[in-house]
């Protein structure tokens, strides 16, 4: 009787062991569905956000000399070369002379470009081949001032383009509105070579922003003097 039992009670456990199994399967199918289907909506939004950024392109790239007054600048200079773009909010370029050693004593300078998705604008620091990028270059804390100006034609280019700040006064000490003699005696008094930092009343001196007053603002003195 005993026997008998347990022979109808293996029955009713295979049908429990079956329904869990059964239980266990449909719930892992409806999580994997669910992965899925989040898998989907996660993927959904990237290319979205992807699309919004616009497509990057390879950059254009300029290289070449910094001169000041037709005088070539190096790389120890307080000097940035700025790349802007009308209509964009941000600079697509900026180089701080004495970045990067491939430069050497003159600068590079890469322009960021993007290709714009449908319907979608490009990033606020990046440009679009058509565009035309204005080049400022900046002494120190002064204004950027406008050099020249490069057509964007194509994508991934490298191009020599040297830039020349025409600065009217680039030594004016005493502050006359002319290079004269005032300023002449006034940078004897300033000159301390490539290695003596300059002081405040001498900034005026020192016309690449190198921190010092050497025979590099000599030659600009020299020549805007000959000038006047």
């Amino acid at each position: 009787m005993i026997e008998g039992e347990r022979m109808t009670a293996r029955p009713i456990s295979d049908r429990k062991t079956k329904m869990h199994i059964s239980n266990l399967t449909g719930c892992v199918r409806r999580c994997v569905k669910s992965a899925r289907l989040m898998l989907l909506t996660l993927l959904a939004m990237a290319i979205g956000s992807i699309a919004w950024a616009g497509i990057p392109q390879p950059d254009a790239a300029l290289f070449g000399n910094v001169l000041i007054n037709g005088l070539p600048i190096n790389s120890s200079s307080d000097v940035k070369i700025v790349a802007r773009v009308e209509g964009v909010a941000r600079p697509v370029g900026a180089y701080k002379m004495g970045a990067s050693t491939f430069a050497g004593e003159g600068y590079l300078l890469k322009l960021r470009l993007e290709a714009p998705a449908p319907g979608s604008p490009v990033r606020d620091d990046a440009a679009i081949v058509s565009q035309t990028a204005r080049l400022l270059v900046q002494r120190g804390s002064d204004p950027e001032s406008l050099v020249a100006t490069y057509p964007i034609t194509t994508i991934g280019t490298l191009e020599r383009l040297d830039l020349n700040l025409i600065v009217a006064e680039p030594v004016n000490c005493v502050a006359d509105g002319a290079t004269n003699a005032a300023d002449h005696r006034a940078f004897r008094g300033c000159m301390g070579g490539p290695t003596a930092d300059v002081i405040p009343a001498c900034q005026c001196a020192d016309v690449d922003r190198s921190n010092s007053v050497d025979l590099r603002d000599w030659a600009w003195l020299q020549s805007a003097f000959s000038a006047n």
